[in-house]
């Protein structure tokens, strides 16, 4: 569980994992912030990442089987959300193996 205050800043890291034998492709993630949120920046270790309003996206066209990527959102608290808040999160990943797309999904 994580505290924070109004216009206080956030760090949330998405990590990818790869544990199949082989590569994923066309792999993407998104993560669309609540509101209560605002985005200071995105960076990712791998692939690239862009922000659109409060969407997150995350693209690598070939994820090598055991490999890991992060990607790190800085975000802060709206200053004008009513309290007490509670901010529930979601993130989804979509790759490609063996000709089969697969979803993927994580809430924190």
């Amino acid at each position: 569980m994580l505290f924070a205050a109004r216009g206080a800043t956030v760090k949330w890291t998405i990590t990818l994992f790869n544990p199949n034998s082989v590569a994923l492709t066309n792999v993407t993630a998104s993560d669309t912030i609540p509101g209560e949120l605002v985005i200071v920046r995105a960076t990712t270790s791998a692939g690239t990442v862009s922000v659109s309003g409060n969407t997150i996206s995350f693209t690598q066209a070939v994820m090598a089987c055991g490999k890991f990527y992060s990607t790190t959102v800085i975000t802060r608290v709206r200053d004008d959300i009513p309290v007490p808040f509670v901010i529930i999160n979601s993130a989804t990943t979509y790759a490609t193996i063996s000709s089969r797309i697969i979803k993927f999904g994580a809430d924190y």
